[in-house]
This record gives C-alpha cells, structure tokens and sequence, in this order.
C-alpha cells in the first residue's frame, strides 16, 4: 500500500508533466544533474533551515521579484481535512507572463507546464526545495533550452531555490 506522501506524488504525475521525486536530494546546480533529476525532470535542494523558514523564504523571493504568486497548496493542511497525516508540504504557483506567453507561443503544449512551481516537504528529517529543471521542460516541448527567456527562468527558480536553502 502506498504512504499517502507517495500517493499524492503519484497523482501529482497526473496532473503535472513532473513526476516527485522519491530519492534524498542534495544540494546540486541544474548543470550537474543526478540521474533522479534527470529522470523526474525536477531539481532539488535540501535547505538549512526549518521548514517554516524555508516556506517563508520561497514566499518572501516571490514577493521581492516581478512575480505574482497565484496559489499557496498547504498539501498537509489538504491530506488533515480528509483525516489524512501528511508529512509538511506547500506547493507555491507564481509566474510571470512576459517569461512564460513566449514559450507558450513558440509551443502552447507549454501551458500545461506552466506557470511554474516550486515545492518545500519534509522527507526522511530534511527540508527540500523542489523546482522544475527549465532545461528538460524545453527540451520535452521541442524548445532551444538555450534560447531566451529559458535561461532567465532557469536563473530565477535557482537563485529562488538558493536564498530558501542557504
């Protein structure tokens, strides 16, 4: 039977062309990715701090960056109101649309992908931040990982993912 952290990442493949990664993480630039990044698409980094802090964090970098911060997913809070025990999960959902309607008008497959989002759970005693690796979402959409503006989405998630965790 699956663990109901498991389950939701399960579903979460269903609904998001990202699959959760399940391996402990470590910190590592998206140049450098682990085969479970590779895999999943996602990359991730294990913060320093509480996961509180950290959620502030996320929520204070989006704030401080032309970004609108469209929805706030407390994951526990949701698995709570259907008596369900949840291990602290936020999912945040924010973007900008002078970065994504570009790539949405080079391929409107995009628009499923979009906009972006990163993830803070706790997992096996440690705070991760998780975000999509910008580079295997172009390439999956048939996009020049190289060309504008998916390297500044890139630049933004990871130095967002960095200021949370450091």
């Amino acid at each position: 039977m699956l663990q109901y952290g498991k389950a939701v990442r399960a579903l979460a493949c269903v609904f998001a062309p990202l699959a959760l990664s399940s391996a402990p993480a470590g910190a590592r630039e998206p140049t450098e990715a682990s085969a479970s990044e590779q895999e999943t698409g996602l990359i991730e980094k294990v913060s320093a701090h509480s996961f509180a802090d950290t959620v502030a964090k996320v929520r204070a970098g989006i704030e401080k960056r032309p970004l609108r911060l469209f929805a706030e997913i407390d994951h526990a809070k949701g698995a709570a109101s259907a008596d369900l025990d949840l291990a602290p999960s936020t999912l945040f959902i924010f973007g900008n649309p002078k970065g994504g309607t570009p790539l949405m008008k080079r391929e409107p497959r995009m628009g499923i992908a979009l906009p972006l989002k990163m993830h803070v759970f706790e997992e096996n005693g440690q705070v991760i931040v998780s975000y999509p690796d910008v580079n295997a979402l172009a390439q999956r959409y048939g996009l020049d990982p190289e060309a504008q503006p998916v390297p500044n989405i890139g630049g933004l998630l990871a130095g967002l993912a960095t200021e949370a965790t450091e």
